[in-house]
């Protein structure tokens, strides 16, 4: 009884010790022995088995852990890793393992007032108490057996309360800033300076601007100020020749990227301080270079002593585009955009990969071939950078959408393979040299890409990066450029140092200026209140601390805040609002002119600042603004002035007007408008300022939908125009045939109150409908009669593609890729609607991927639909939405395209043979289309079927794949048991694979499978033996598909063709001419560069209308995958006949067929290689050009039943009707692209007429069955 009033009485205390240590919240891990210490996780690094121990405090999150409570025991969580404090073989280590024995701790009270403890875990029946032996820097943790007298404080443990770093906040990155300052800009005779020279100097200054761009802290535009004006002192206005004192070095003799580092500097200075000094010494020093480097074949060398004259390098084209776009900006020169861009096109060619998106290092032109050679595959962090920046910023001028798949190619490459697993910049770990630079660069143009297309995600990456660079620096504030590790105490890094590196050390100062996000994010909504120093970029001014407030001083004229991203959305701003401070000076003056999207635009408001109060806030009109503008303030004296006008603190824009919402003409149909003017879409864009507006005093805007829908309400908006051109008098009609039109609605006498407002006018009618038509009849006496937006609402008809009800699961029959998607809300007035939600697809129903998001959404009224596109780049057999907030909709339908299970190639069926099938007089064309959505019918005899393909040529087979499945709604018969059989003959089979009790569950399964032989074979037959439903008349098959090689001695270039290949090899048995030779097992192997050709040149010009490409033996990296097929009269003017991108090999030695039209004799034929699978070689076995009597797609229609009565399908466009010649009594049905029923009925034997339904203008699937006999036909209806 004692020992258990002693117990209880003992777990008391300990409990109300345990009080001192809170579950939930951080603590640092103190050892008693050395108060300067904390436990820390070895480099901040995630992995499990890192090592736990003591190092000097910095602080770091990574020497940060919340204490949480597992059962009766503790667990100590890293707040950086996420992982768990943990022990193998006794010794401290971090695991994702919490629940683990060895996560779990005891904590015994030593000093309650202290909060310190021992921290024992238990092994076996012992207790093993954490300790350290030493208290220097990377002492690892360890359990040992309790220690008493004063070894006991190696066990003895304080938990000091902290704050948990979570984020990358401004606090930690002015943090870095500072101490960078502190420790390494320099005061020496004459100025300042980081480095004394050499091309660091012009990055840390970037670095300077980037701080000062994202901040406006004065002492950052300070630095860069006196480091430039040094700079200039020691080098002078000529960049381009040696210093070499011991006070400054210089090597702008040599390096021309060391002067392209600094023009970049110098004319991102102009840009951010309006001081013509820099944007001239730019220029200059950009013009010497273009004259001394620029090398005949386009592009710039690299350096004039170090190296050959023929070399060129990324590291001095990419600067040198970036440079020349920011001269252009700066000067208004279109010369040196072209500049730019003639110097991007020929990096991208040779020293790009465009599949993979690495930029490589450099190579060496042969001046006699004119070919490069040489390379240096190396892609590095600033080379990534400099090609990432200039693809955005000529993206940006020209708008060309390759610049931006280049630059979301560059980003992914950077991800994927220059960061680790937790996506950590995982090379340059070094702190001296050229390399320990590099870092800093690429997070720059990272930003930029960021900013300029809003990818947070690439925010996301740039916070952990900073902070991972904040949690491994030192005591004194110091990160080394090989941030994965930690900083050591004594300035060294193995046998080198890094605290006398300020190059180095800037790349962590970069991440963390680069990674800074406004508060209001990327995209900012228009209607907040926008805090002035939350600006992206600015002209000259500084922030500052004012009367409590955070603002923007040291205004000037022309000078300016920029705030990009921020969206109206169709809501049209007709205010804006500003907090100013008193002006300082009244001769002086001082205003605020609002600008968008460009600083030296004609301003939409100009407020003056107060004379009065010392803070005021003012409100001016402006026109109607709407979309996503960027928003410049630009700032204005009545007079010159050396101090600050006033100050800025904040802004906002008003709105009375109504939203416009997402309604049926974004469900992807077809508007016209009459008068006919290239206008019409301005008229359903959601934009109040743009109108579709035609002369005279009537116009007509007709919608016809994808969808039939119940027209709810329907509204008409008037944007910026007179309003003499406002319409007056209108109709609204309706129809389901264009022919026959219903009024739903009339007005006589409209008016609009004023500019970009809405009238909205509600429906009253149960029928659907997919025309609509507004036709105003008159306006007020305008000259022109203009509509800025009409919008129609209605609700869907739920039968129609993928549906489900709120937020259940929607089920497909198939793998299905969704190309659009409806919304519909309530139908319950009151109801509430959802206001954002994230649609969601499966192939599982347990691992779901976001395919679309949504936020902010409103719904015009009850039971509307709203229509929105998706962008999946897979298939999916479930969806779900997921809604945010309180709101439900009513139901949502998903609308996608069919996509087989498995990838179908343009193998062996493509090259121009012959489909026949027993007893069967249909077409076969569809079984070898790879369109699941397409299909044929075969007749069964006696239960069995037979499909069977003559090839022009002899052929080896590798493997084959069979698409079937029932098609919704129906339960058709798909093949069960067959054979696959090859022949050299056509009479004498073998049998080289049989398949038994296939099932096809889904609509579009692929059954794959290889075929093993080595011999060669004219004919292949699908040999159905049971089909899955035993009452079948007939199999259905969507697609038949054949791999394997078929190289010929009859192709066009196998006589009387000479084969030239751009690119020479070295090795003899890869030279171009193996392409030709009708061996597959040898090959042409080459480094790649995009426009690479190969030639075949005749004689005798020849008549080509197909050919094929086969892969080489290893390396599928090496496989082409983008080519153009040209074909030329003289070798000089060239024709393109056919292109090809993202073309995959099934295996390796294995040919693809590729048809095209052409009746057209040429003597020169090239094929040019625009891309590979990312490998810095090309490859490809043979290249034949051939000819085919068979039409563009290589199947030739087949019937085998000559004497009978055949299908027959035709079009009447006219009057929208079928055209049917039918041998027997039959059906037809009509599907939509989707592979959706839309249609379906009897027809009598004979000719007949059949109306089509009533659907939206595209591509429709027409299958006809008769008796025996099955046709499938495309038509298009317009």
């Amino acid at each position: 009884m004692k020992k258990l009033i002693l117990t209880v009485a003992c777990m008391a205390v300990v409990q109300g010790l345990w009080a001192d240590v809170e579950a939930g919240k951080a603590y640092r891990l103190v050892p008693a022995t050395d108060n300067g210490k904390a436990v820390f996780v070895e480099n901040s690094a995630f992995d499990n088995g890192k090592k736990v121990m003591l190092w000097t405090h910095t602080p770091a999150p990574a020497q940060q852990w919340y204490a949480e409570r597992q059962g009766e025991k503790w667990v100590l969580r890293n707040v950086y890793t996420g992982k768990y404090l943990t022990t193998a073989s006794t010794v401290a280590q971090q695991s994702d393992k919490a629940t683990a024995t060895s996560a779990q701790w005891t904590l015994e009270p030593i000093d309650a007032s202290t909060n310190t403890y021992r921290v024992a875990q238990t092994i076996g029946t012992q207790l093993r108490y954490l300790g350290a032996v030493k208290t220097s820097d990377g002492t690892q943790l360890a359990l040992g057996v309790k220690k008493t007298g004063d070894d006991a404080a190696q066990q003895s443990w304080t938990f000091v309360e902290e704050t948990p770093i979570t984020s990358f906040t401004h606090a930690l990155r002015d943090e870095m800033g500072e101490r960078y300052l502190a420790s390494f800009l320099q005061t020496v005779s004459g100025g300042k300076t980081f480095t004394k020279g050499g091309w660091g100097e012009p990055e840390i200054l970037e670095t300077m601007l980037d701080a000062y761009e994202t901040t406006g802290q004065k002492q950052y535009l300070d630095a860069f100020t006196s480091v430039y004006n040094y700079f200039k002192k020691k080098v002078g206005t000529d960049w381009l020749h040696l210093v070499y004192e011991d006070a400054y070095k210089w090597y702008g003799h040599d390096f021309n990227d060391d002067v392209m580092w600094m023009i970049i500097a110098a004319a991102r200075a102009y840009q951010l301080t309006g001081q013509k000094v820099y944007i001239n010494d730019a220029k200059r020093a950009f013009d010497g270079i273009w004259q001394r480097a620029y090398n005949q074949w386009g592009m710039l060398r690299w350096a004039e002593q170090s190296g050959g004259k023929n070399g060129t390098n990324s590291c001095i084209n990419g600067p040198a585009e970036v440079a020349a776009c920011y001269i252009a900006m700066g000067l208004g020169d279109e010369s040196y955009y072209e500049k730019a861009r003639a110097l991007y096109d020929n990096q991208r060619r040779y020293l790009f990969n465009a599949e993979s998106g690495a930029v490589y290092d450099c190579f060496t032109w042969n001046a006699e071939t004119n070919i490069p050679g040489g390379y240096s595959y190396w892609s590095s962090t600033y080379n990534q950078g400099t090609m990432l920046g200039a693809a955005t910023l000529l993206y940006n001028h020209y708008g060309d959408n390759f610049y931006l798949q280049d630059a979301q190619k560059i980003v992914d490459y950077s991800l994927n393979h220059l960061c680790n697993s937790d996506g950590i910049i995982n090379v340059c770990q070094t702190v001296e040299g050229d390399l320990c630079g590099f870092k800093g660069i690429l997070m720059r143009y990272m930003r930029q890409y960021a900013t300029r297309f809003n990818v947070p995600s690439i925010m996301t990456w740039m916070q952990r990066n900073a902070l991972h660079a904040y949690s491994n620096r030192n005591s004194k504030g110091i990160t080394s450029s090989a941030w994965l590790t930690k900083a050591a105490e004594d300035g060294t890094y193995g046998d080198k140092r890094y605290d006398n590196q300020p190059f180095g050390c800037s790349t962590a100062v970069s991440a963390a200026f680069n990674a800074f996000v406004p508060t209001s994010g990327i995209v900012k909504e228009a209607w907040q209140v926008f805090q002035a120093e939350d600006f992206d970029y600015a002209q000259g001014v500084y922030t500052d601390q004012i009367d409590g407030r955070t603002v923007v001083t040291n205004i000037k004229k022309g000078l300016y805040t920029c705030y990009r991203n921020v969206d109206f959305g169709s809501t049209p701003a007709r205010q804006v609002q500003l907090t100013l401070s008193k002006v300082v000076n009244k001769a002086v003056g001082g205003s605020v002119e609002v600008c968008l999207d460009s600083p030296s635009a004609t301003p939409i408001a100009t407020i003056d600042a107060p004379t009065t109060d010392s803070w005021a806030t003012l409100t001016a009109d402006i026109a109607p603004v709407a979309g996503r503008h960027d928003v410049y303030m630009r700032f204005k004296t009545k007079v010159t002035s050396s101090t600050s006008a006033f100050s800025f603190d904040s802004f906002k824009f008003l709105t009375t007007a109504t939203p416009l919402m997402s309604d049926l003409t974004k469900n992807g149909g077809v508007l016209t408008l009459s008068p006919a003017s290239d206008q019409a879409a301005l008229a359903i864009d959601a934009d109040p300022t743009t109108s579709a507006s035609v002369a005279g005093h009537q116009l007509s805007l007709s919608y016809q939908s994808e969808e039939a829908v119940r027209p709810l309400q329907y509204s008409v908006s008037v944007g910026t125009e007179p309003s003499a051109n406002d319409p007056k008098s209108w109709t609204l009609m309706a129809s389901n045939d264009g022919e026959t039109w219903i009024e739903l609605d009339r007005q006589d006498a409209a008016s609009f109150a004023d500019r970009a407002t809405t009238q909205r006018h509600t429906l009253n009618t149960d029928a659907l409908y997919t025309r609509f038509r507004l036709n105003i009849t008159a306006n007020h006496g305008g000259e022109n009669t203009a509509v800025s937006d009409w919008q129609l609402v209605g609700a869907l008809n739920t039968n129609l593609g993928f549906t489900a009800q709120g937020n259940d699961v929607c089920m497909a029959d198939g793998l299905y890729k969704p190309t659009r998607y409806a919304v519909t809300a309530p139908a319950t007035t009151g109801q509430q609607a959802p206001t954002g939600w994230t649609l969601q697809g499966s192939t599982d129903g347990k691992t779901w991927e976001d395919i679309d998001h949504r936020s902010h959404q409103s719904f015009a009224c009850a039971a509307a639909t709203a229509f929105y596109t998706a962008s999946a780049q897979k298939g999916y057999s479930q969806f779900r939405l997921l809604t945010e907030g309180e709101g439900t909709a009513q139901s949502y339908t998903v609308f996608a395209q069919l996509m087989p299970t498995a990838t179908f190639y343009p193998g062996i069926f493509s090259n121009g043979g012959t489909f026949t099938a027993a007893s069967s007089t249909a077409s076969l064309k569809a079984i070898a289309d790879a369109d699941p959505s397409t299909s044929v019918r075969i007749p069964l005899t006696n239960g069995q079927a037979q499909v069977v393909y003559e090839s022009p040529w002899t052929f080896k087979v590798k493997s084959y794949a069979l698409c079937a499945g029932s098609a919704q709604g129906e339960t058709q018969a798909n093949p069960k048991n067959w054979k696959v059989e090859v022949s050299q003959d056509g009479t004498k089979w073998i049998v080289l694979r049989t398949e038994l009790s296939k099932a096809f569950k889904k609509r579009a399964t692929v059954v794959t499978n290889t075929l093993a032989s080595n011999a060669e074979w004219k004919y292949i037959r699908l040999n159905i033996t049971a089909v899955s439903k035993a009452d079948a008349d007939e199999v259905v098959i969507d697609d038949w598909q054949l791999n394997g090689q078929c190289v010929t001695t009859d192709a066009l270039n196998a006589s009387g063709a000479t084969t030239t290949a751009l690119v020479p090899v070295d090795n003899a048995n890869e030279t171009g001419d193996k392409v030709a030779d009708n061996n597959i097992d040898t090959k042409y192997c080459y480094c790649f560069f995009m426009g690479s050709w190969l030639n075949y040149d005749f004689d005798t010009p020849v008549v080509a209308n197909l050919y094929s490409v086969s892969s080489a033996n290893d390396n599928a990296g090496r496989d082409p995958k983008a080519w153009t097929l040209m074909g030329s009269d003289n070798g000089t003017d060239w024709v393109t006949l056919d292109q090809q991108t993202q073309q995959v090999f099934p295996d390796r030695k294995t040919t693809l067929f590729f048809a095209f039209n052409n009746k057209h004799a040429y003597a020169h034929y090239r094929l040019v290689m625009d891309g590979n699978n990312g490998d810095t070689m090309l490859q490809l076995s043979e290249w034949q050009l051939l000819y085919s009597d068979q039409i563009a797609s290589g199947i030739g229609a087949v019937t085998d039943n000559v004497g009978q009565a055949q299908i027959g399908i035709a079009q009447c466009v006219a009057n929208k009707q079928l055209m049917l010649s039918m041998p027997t009594n039959g059906t037809v049905a009509v599907y939509t692209p989707s592979g959706q029923l839309a249609m379906q009925q009897t027809i009598a034997a004979g000719p007949q007429q059949v109306a089509l339904p009533s659907h939206a203008r595209g591509i429709y699937i027409i299958k006809v069955c008769a008796g025996a006999q099955q046709q499938t036909a495309k038509i298009m209806v317009r």
